[in-house]
């Protein structure tokens, strides 16, 4: 059974600022990495899938979900960070419910490691087993599909939960809280330090993967080395696009496709190879300053078929940069940009 997470974000509780403070666009989360290959996205369709990449935005009405070995890490426009791990599926619900109920996570069953930044007002999170109540706090929280107990690790700030018979208890860092079962509430101890170690032997991998991407203080080295892929690395990918600009070619004619129109179909790019490059970062997008992004993936080759299961886009003028990598993962000098027009490309895979 996938694990399932229903995910419910507001801007604000409506009453502490206006609903028209939130953005127009529906914009709420952005994708900051991926390890593994199998992160979708459903693009806001009904029974359509996409292959979701780094520097994606997130909007209302959107799911994402990885596979068994994959994990993701988004970023918050609330302010925050959270991991998806493995053989899990998230959705943000629709503008109304954001209005109406104001800051919310709903977990159905799965496992989110999330660090969110302190708001205006408290951010809940709803299980099967009760509500947790967050203020600027570090938290795992994980519930069996197949069972109604919930569980809540609590690393940094503090967590008020509310089961479902109306019983509350107030989490400092370092408790271990089980509950939503036939036996009430359960809470257990532990030292900071110690309740992160326990984590990071349960879940090696989604841990270490965390802890490399910034979302939680765990040491890279209590955990085993990080799983890299081609569409992921320790350097995040504005950092990557951030060092490119120093040494930029902008309106490269060697890249291909360049200053022309290209025919129906996912674009074909390709670019001169690199002395010393690794692997380059390669990013599609709908604007000359790469706020847009189309897609982006890394790779070994010096060229990119932009893939049939990656999201479709319409016609107009896009920008796409190659950026030179070195066995560290960052940016070699000369990097090249260039842009192309077409009349739009149309992809999709079913579940």
């Amino acid at each position: 059974m996938r694990k399932v997470i229903l995910l419910t974000l507001a801007f604000a509780t409506l009453g502490f600022v206006p609903v028209q403070s939130q953005p127009s666009d529906g914009k709420v989360a952005r994708v900051l990495d991926i390890a593994g290959h199998s992160l979708f996205t459903n693009r806001r369709t009904d029974g359509r899938w996409f292959q979701a990449y780094v520097g994606m935005k997130s909007y209302i009405s959107e799911r994402l979900r990885t596979d068994e070995k994959t994990s993701a890490a988004l970023e918050f426009d609330i302010g925050g960070k959270a991991g998806i791990s493995p053989g899990t599926e998230v959705e943000i619900v629709s503008q109304r419910d954001i209005e109406v109920i104001g800051n919310k996570l709903v977990l159905k069953a799965g496992r989110v490691w999330a660090k969110i930044d302190k708001q205006k007002s408290r951010l809940q999170i709803q299980t099967s087993g009760g509500v947790i109540g967050i203020e600027g706090t570090e938290l795992l929280v994980s519930v069996d599909p197949d069972s109604p107990v919930s569980e809540l690790l609590l690393f940094e700030g503090q967590a008020t939960i509310t089961d479902n018979e109306g019983r509350k208890q107030t989490l400092l860092p370092g408790d271990y809280a089980v509950f939503g079962g036939a036996s009430g509430m359960c809470v257990l101890s532990y030292s900071s330090p110690g309740l992160r170690s326990l984590v990071v032997e349960r879940f090696p991998e989604f841990s270490s993967f965390l802890a490399a991407r910034g979302i939680t203080t765990i040491p890279n080295t209590t955990g085993p080395a990080v799983w890299r892929s081609h569409l992921s690395s320790v350097s995040s990918f504005d950092e990557i696009m951030a060092a490119s600009a120093s040494s930029l070619i902008k309106d490269d004619p060697s890249l291909s496709p360049s200053q022309t129109s290209l025919p129906d179909g996912p674009p074909q790019l390709s670019w001169p190879a690199t002395t010393g490059a690794v692997e380059y970062q390669v990013v599609l997008a709908a604007d000359g300053g790469f706020e847009e992004v189309v897609f982006s993936a890394r790779t070994q080759a010096s060229n990119l078929s932009v893939p049939d299961d990656a999201p479709g886009a319409p016609k107009g003028r896009y920008h796409f940069r190659v950026i030179p990598l070195d066995r560290e993962g960052k940016p070699l000098p000369g990097s090249r940009q260039t842009w192309f027009d077409s009349p739009g490309w149309d992809n999709a895979i079913t579940s």
